[in-house]
């Protein structure tokens, strides 16, 4: 890539990100248009139902884009969907040359658009693999290919591994910070999920401080076989439609008052446990794209355990307990060393004296 092109398309990436959080189900994406070697139009895609980040950087070069050179982080879209195709905007507005960021994986797309705008006499240079765009879009990837949300855990815990006492006390682990940027988490995947028990002991809201278009909605799962989770719960004081509830219980469970306050879905169980293969087919369709796993202990393990885990975010405290409960589980004991789960480093960060750690799982099925 040329200076000039690296120039342009870094600024591209950066007004992607500007969309982070708030484009579910749909990828972040951003663009700028370029003519005589100046600026002459750029956007990001803002919110689902709404332009595409080419219609609003078009938008904003008019006239002047005839000519241009157009930098996209994706492949633009083929088909009609909620909105028209963008390559067919492309091709109409005169555009003289396209930098791809990447090709999108979505089959409806990928790599028609590119020879759509080829045929039509456009040069389209694809620059291929960019992690940060991959990251970016991690979950839409998965969505798209898997048609099952991309899971994400959050854990805090002590520096010996747990995440609560032996008295199941988590309050709280990490500074103000930390817990300040798990808010910005949930606001990333757009939803949260726990099991009932983190209902029945923290009692918690589970909400998003980081506000959303109205309309656009931040789910909070809980799963709870039984549905031992109390009306008086604070989940139900507040969140209201914006934020709305759904609990995944067992098909022969009477659902009661609770149905008033909430979405309640049954789901099979697989030995007593509901499947939940089955509940990440309910979330996808729902248009969820990621899931944020925030606890408890039996409910990340057993994401862990039958591998829907795509990737974990593990904050660590300057605090030792002794004893405590630990948040993984494997159920069974591993004897040698290689038999570990193995997990690939992506990056560090501090927070105050706390310190998060993101990892990817090797085994994971996304992607």
């Amino acid at each position: 890539m040329r200076d000039r092109d690296r120039y342009f398309f870094e600024r591209a990436v950066r007004l992607a990100y500007m969309g982070m959080g708030k484009t579910s189900p749909n990828p972040s994406v951003g663009c700028v248009i370029v003519k005589d070697g100046e600026i002459v139009g750029e956007g990001y895609h803002i919110y689902a139902h709404e332009d595409h980040a080419e219609v609003v950087a078009l938008k904003m070069a008019g006239n002047r884009a005839k000519g241009s050179i157009m930098y996209v982080t994706l492949e633009p879209c083929f088909h009609h969907g909620r909105t028209p195709p963008c390559v067919d905007r492309i091709i109409e507005t005169g555009i003289k040359r396209v930098v791809v960021g990447m090709m999108d994986p979505n089959p409806l797309v990928s790599g028609k658009s590119i020879e759509k705008l080829r045929k039509n006499g456009i040069t389209v240079d694809v620059l291929g693999s960019h992690k940060r765009l991959e990251s970016l879009n991690e979950d839409f990837f998965k969505f798209i290919v898997k048609k099952i949300p991309f899971v994400a855990i959050k854990v805090a815990l002590t520096l010996d591994g747990k995440l609560a006492t032996t008295s199941g006390n988590s309050k709280w682990i990490t500074g103000d910070k930390a817990r300040k940027y798990t808010h910005f988490l949930r606001y990333r995947y757009n939803s949260i999920l726990v099991g009932v028990n983190t209902i029945l002991k923290d009692n918690p809201l589970l909400t998003c401080r980081y506000k959303k278009k109205k309309g656009v909605p931040f789910y909070r799962f809980v799963i709870d076989p039984h549905l031992k989770i109390p009306a008086s719960a604070r989940i139900f004081s507040e969140g209201g439609e914006e934020q709305p509830i759904v609990i995944f219980t067992g098909g022969d469970v009477e659902h009661g008052e609770i149905s008033k306050k909430c979405k309640i879905i049954s789901i099979p169980q697989d030995g007593g446990r509901l499947d939940l293969y089955a509940i990440l087919k309910e979330i996808a369709g729902l248009g969820v794209s990621s899931v944020l796993v925030e606890g408890g202990s039996f409910t990340i393990s057993e994401f862990i355990k039958y591998g829907f885990v795509d990737k974990i975010h593990i904050f660590f405290a300057p605090k030792l307990l002794g004893d405590g409960i630990s948040f993984y589980n494997a159920k069974k004991d591993i004897l040698k060393m290689e038999d570990a789960l193995k997990l690939k480093f992506i990056c560090s960060k501090n927070f105050g004296e706390d310190v998060l750690l993101n990892y990817y799982f090797n085994h994971r099925r996304g992607g």
